[in-house]
């Protein structure tokens, strides 16, 4: 078959350098994020602003910044409520800043993204041009384009990465752009120093983004000893070649351990203690749950799936008949089997580990967006090659083809984008934000700098980055006491960790406070203030404490009067309520 030429005659200059078409296609991929991420906003009716959980790494990043160390409250104890050390210190850059961080904190995220997509479609396209000796073809036009589509499919992987705010941007950039590079690692006899480098950086990045970045980095360094291995290379050529990435990986998770420990004072973030289950069995349900779920969410995540155990299995053929001394040709195996292979098992251990920690309260699956942009990829690469062979066409049918692909881009995700809405179930996550950002400034008006009381709350990050007082996260996720104390951390996920002894041996001043609407009825309607009283707190969140003989001996549901006529409720610590001088306090029956 004679080589195919460019899709687009006239922009050969484009297509013979590649650094130059990437730059055009990240470019292009920024600006698509970027409409998305304003669609997003628009459709959830809300602000940049983030999720309250980035609101967490705000309060870290902004005391980092000031000085004051990694701490929640000021002056307060260090504990690693946050879930990302890499992202929380990269906040810290920003907050550095002037100006408003959060345009800046959606920038970086969508320039993650942009360079993660464009890093997936450059990969497809070198590995063509690799296994069937042509250039860029009709082929990889509508592979890239239906790459793009499915990672752009549903609104999920937007808002995770770009909109929320969180690590999510950053964790995924670091681990598919650390994938790529161990096909690309493992698909060389001795690959060269500054291959192997670049390679331990990225495997240091993962490490230092999530807590489950350990695991990935032991897959991807495992994965690129196996892939050398299995193309010829001898036992001690391979350990040569994934030495310097072993060797930054054990220093940075010694280092990492060693600083926490010396820092923190436990060898794990406190998030692990305050939202994981001790019973095994449990999270294995509850993440089972979880996976199916995601399965059931797309038709073509359970197809991904098959095809990604269909290539793990071709790997373990490799290896069987590797430790046999027997030839992989021989065999029927192809070096494609074992890219395919490798990728199928980073797929389904990133899968996997959502399971193993019970899951995500989340909506929209959260935990799944890393693996998201890869999920397609071993079909791509398995028929790509094969449809290549038999694909030549005239040179007409070279622009319709990737025409139907942007065709489908616009089409495929339509009927997601088009259900998300400010009715939504994630929309309540960005209402919590604009909720307890406004209570704060609210109560910073209220109370004077050195009488502001110690609040307990649910929702621990956009409260404690507003208020001005000290705030005590009744979830544990800041609070380490909280976080080991005893329980079995069943119930809602990552909401279980309450404790109510250690409630009481913290006593904060007011607990769950909120504004009320309709101030001008609440005072005198008695239904109102039970309905008020069911949210604040909600019951399974507390596992039941307002109805506790000590509890309600301790504090009183009541509210306040402030800033002109506005109501702020709660649950008042009794030795408090003296302590509130003209603000009109009054009880509510219960």
């Amino acid at each position: 078959m004679g080589t195919l030429g460019p899709i687009f005659p006239h922009r050969s200059k484009l297509q013979n350098c590649p650094p130059l078409r990437n730059a055009v296609i990240f470019l292009a991929l920024l600006g698509i994020l970027f409409a998305l991420a304003s669609i997003s906003l628009h459709l959830l009716d809300t602000d940049n602003i983030g999720v309250d959980d980035a609101n967490i790494f705000f309060v870290y990043a902004k005391n980092l910044a000031e000085g004051n160390g990694l701490v929640y409250n000021t002056g307060g104890e260090r504990v690693e409520g946050f879930s990302s050390l890499l992202w929380t210190l990269l906040l810290g850059v920003i907050y550095k800043l002037p100006g408003n961080p959060e345009p800046t904190i959606l920038f970086v995220n969508l320039v993650f993204m942009a360079s993660a997509l464009t890093a997936l479609i450059s990969f497809g396209g070198k590995w063509m041009v690799q296994r069937t000796g042509q250039p860029v073809q009709p082929l990889l036009g509508i592979g890239g384009f239906l790459l793009l589509a499915w990672s752009l499919a549903s609104p999920s992987l937007v808002i995770w990465t770009t909109i929320s705010l969180m690590e999510n941007g950053l964790w995924t950039a670091v681990a598919i752009f650390a994938t790529l590079l161990m096909l690309e690692h493992s698909d060389e006899d001795l690959p060269p120093l500054r291959t192997r480098l670049f390679f331990s950086i990225l495997l240091v990045m993962v490490i230092l983004s999530r807590p489950e970045g350990m695991l990935w980095a032991a897959v991807l360094g495992l994965g690129s000893f196996v892939g050398i291995w299995l193309r010829g290379g001898g036992l001690l050529r391979s350990f040569k070649a994934v030495s310097l990435p072993a060797l930054a990986c054990l220093f940075t998770v010694g280092g990492l351990f060693t600083f926490r420990l010396y820092y923190f004072g436990y060898p794990f973030p406190n998030t692990y203690y305050a939202k994981v289950s001790p019973d095994r069995f449990y999270n294995l349900l509850e993440g089972g749950k979880y996976l199916v779920r995601f399965q059931l969410s797309n038709w073509l995540v359970p197809l991904f799936t098959l095809v990604a155990i269909f290539g793990a299995w071709k790997l373990c053929r490799c290896v069987i008949w590797r430790m046999r001394s027997a030839s992989l040709q021989m065999r029927g195996e192809t070096p494609s089997d074992i890219t395919v292979g490798l990728l199928s098992v980073v797929l389904l251990v990133g899968g996997s580990i959502p399971v193993l920690v019970g899951g995500d309260h989340f909506s929209m699956f959260r935990f799944y967006q890393v693996v998201w942009p890869l999920l397609p990829l071993p079909l791509f690469l398995i028929i790509g090659p094969i449809l290549s062979q038999r694909l030549n066409l005239p040179w007409s049918w070279r622009v319709a083809i990737p025409a139907l692909g942007l065709v489908l881009f616009l089409i495929l995700p339509a009927d997601a984008w088009f259900r998300l809405s400010s009715s939504h179930r994630i929309r309540s996550e960005f209402t919590i934000v604009e909720r307890d950002r406004a209570l704060g400034v609210l109560l910073n008006r209220t109370f004077a700098a050195n009488e502001r009381p110690s609040l307990g709350v649910v929702a621990a990050g956009a409260i404690a980055l507003a208020y001005e007082g000290e705030v005590i996260d009744m979830m544990g996720l800041n609070n380490s006491i909280m976080a080991h104390a005893a329980g079995d951390r069943k119930g809602r996920k990552n909401h279980a960790a309450f404790n109510k002894d250690i409630l009481l041996q913290q006593s904060p001043e007011i607990i769950a406070a909120g504004e009320i609407s309709s101030p001008e009825t609440f005072a005198t309607d008695h239904k109102k203030q039970m309905a008020y009283l069911e949210q604040h707190p909600s019951e399974d969140v507390l596992k039941g404490l307002r109805n506790e003989a000590r509890f309600l001996k301790t504090y009183e549901l009541g509210f306040i009067e402030v800033d002109g006529g506005k109501l702020v409720g709660g649950w008042f610590l009794k030795s408090y309520i003296p302590k509130l001088r003209g603000l009109r306090y009054r009880p509510v029956a219960y």
